[in-house]
């Protein structure tokens, strides 16, 4: 299939092909190097499952003998803990996360800590001069090193409203797993508002695919959530809201709900509980 993207703040067309959307992100040029990163001529986006980023169970919830293990930064209240699988840099955390395939099998008891980024960006990915070399896990670099430093607060304010299991796993999933910042196009931080714009405008055109929507509402259902956070960015929240919304409507489920900064930008460490009744 091929999507045509129309981005206004970059002054160009973007097509993005593939066989399958369900898939993730490989890029190519189709113009110069200089011509592309200035935002001139088309950018030709290759879908393809080898760079397809997969959610990962990194933390489970703890207590007693967690005091003696870890810094009081994971604590959330009383003898209840975030417990990392290890301790680890990002560039092996990998080999201690829980790969999507085996999460079902881990919450079968107990529900799980669902938190939800947007899609993988900069650090999500190794990169060669053609593109995308290899995937690393989601939530590295800077947003990976503030729900380390700060998912115990985040938890501990939600627990004055809500009751966190002892056993629960915490996974970190992108409704999208792509790369649509396409941040291996064009090399370029989303400190300007440009590149912003057109992260937003990929992940909304993907998400308008019935077949991106139902990958992500699978993957939630086998993650047997007993609370989710989204913490996506701020235009793209709406739309995961309601799309979780529909979900626990068919499946007959209430599944309370929070909503928080991306941890990319993570300083108002309150979540907000939101109201699924008119969903």
């Amino acid at each position: 299939m091929v999507i045509k993207l129309s981005v206004p703040s970059i002054g160009k067309q973007l097509e993005l092909e593939g066989s399958t959307p369900d898939c993730v992100v490989e890029v190519m040029r189709s113009s110069s190097s200089g011509q592309a990163e200035q935002g001139v001529g088309g950018l030709v986006v290759t879908l393809a499952n080898a760079h397809r980023v997969p959610d990962v169970g990194r933390y489970r919830i703890g207590e007693e003998h967690a005091q003696d293990r870890h810094e009081d930064r994971y604590r959330i209240r009383g003898d209840k803990w975030v417990l990392p699988h290890c301790h680890l840099s990002c560039a092996s955390v990998s080999t201690c996360d829980i790969h999507e395939r085996q999460l079902p099998q881990q919450v079968q008891e107990v529900a799980s800590i669902v938190l939800l980024l947007e899609s993988p960006h900069r650090y999500e990915y190794t990169y060669h001069d053609g593109g995308i070399d290899s995937v690393r896990a989601p939530a590295c670099g800077p947003s990976g090193s503030n729900i380390d430093l700060c998912l115990g607060t985040v938890l501990s304010r939600v627990e004055e409203q809500e009751l966190i299991n002892v056993g629960s796993h915490v996974i970190i999933s992108n409704p999208i797993q792509f790369q649509t910042s396409l941040y291996a196009v064009h090399r370029r931080p989303l400190s300007k508002d440009c590149w912003r714009d057109l992260r937003d405008n990929v992940w909304l055109t993907l998400w308008g695919e019935e077949n991106i929507r139902q990958d992500f509402l699978n993957r939630l259902g086998r993650y047997n959530p007993g609370l989710i956070i989204n913490a996506c960015t701020q235009h793209l929240k709406p739309c995961v809201q309601s799309a979780i919304g529909a979900w626990a409507n068919a499946m007959n489920r209430v599944v309370p709900l929070y909503e928080v900064e991306h941890p990319a930008s993570w300083r108002n460490l309150s979540p907000k509980r939101v109201d699924m009744s008119n969903d």
